[in-house]
């Protein structure tokens, strides 16, 4: 018998103008899941996303996070409530170096306001000491550690998705939704990558990602929720969304693994 989802997705639909990128999609993703949004380009994934982090307010639906309504609630909000996430296109600070990438992350659960802050006092300085600790854990785990110093901008599209991952656990998520983590990685880095997600999940944090690299997605995921044309087709374990022949048509007559 299953426990109570995190994430409770119900009917959610978007619409922009008269056009329809998600229809009433319904999934559920529980604690200590990696749990999948495949389906060709188009099909709503981003979308979905955007909308579960407060980038787009959906039109209509539910969205029950440790069974608290956040649908519509903004980025901050949501973030707060211990939700993070990655994008496609990533969004760093270039300016900054890996390191202080990272830290950003942090400033989501650090106390020391503006003032106290400004004023430096102790209880500041170890509590930015403790951040700075905590960053560079981040960077070992996603293998970044002897990059930290670097400016941001001077990281491979790959490694720029691996600092995001490591940016966006920095907010201490309970949940972390991951944005095509494999863009830009050759085989060698996707695998690497498997084992950073199993180590995240491992620490106790669930995950919901949209990925493209269809071997990635068949070896960590619990279960696959499949869109086309913004609509769920499918939902269920690897093995039986590999042999759906709705999944199969949605990829152009291709077997799944083969997409």
């Amino acid at each position: 018998m299953r426990t109570v989802p995190l994430l409770d997705v119900v009917n959610l639909t978007k619409q922009f103008g008269g056009l329809t990128a998600v229809n009433e999609v319904s999934f559920r993703v529980y604690r200590d899941q990696v749990k999948a949004i495949i389906g060709p380009n188009g099909a709503g994934k981003t979308t979905v996303f955007n909308l579960l982090t407060g980038v787009d307010k959906p039109t209509s639906g539910t969205v029950l996070f440790d069974n608290h309504d956040i649908a519509g609630k903004k980025p901050h909000v949501v973030t707060k409530t211990g939700i993070a996430r990655t994008f496609q296109n990533t969004q760093l600070f270039a300016n900054m170096s890996v390191l202080e990438n990272v830290m950003v992350g942090r400033h989501a659960r650090m106390n020391c306001g503006i003032f106290r802050c400004m004023l430096g006092l102790p209880a500041v300085r170890r509590e930015d000491a403790e951040s700075k600790e905590k960053a560079h854990s981040l960077l070992k785990l996603v293998g970044l550690e002897k990059k930290a110093d670097k400016p941001a901008d001077d990281l491979p599209i790959g490694e720029r998705h691996l600092l995001e991952i490591a940016r966006a656990l920095a907010t201490e998520p309970r949940l972390i939704l991951l944005d095509e983590p494999a863009a830009g990685l050759n085989n060698e880095e996707t695998a690497c990558l498997a084992e950073i997600i199993y180590k995240i999940k491992g620490n106790g944090i669930t995950v919901l990602l949209v990925e493209h690299d269809m071997s990635l997605v068949m070896e960590i995921s619990d279960e696959v929720v499949v869109l086309n044309f913004g609509a769920k087709i499918a939902e269920g374990p690897p093995l039986l969304i590999q042999q759906d022949e709705q999944v199969i048509q949605a990829y152009l007559g291709q077997a799944v693994h083969d997409a």
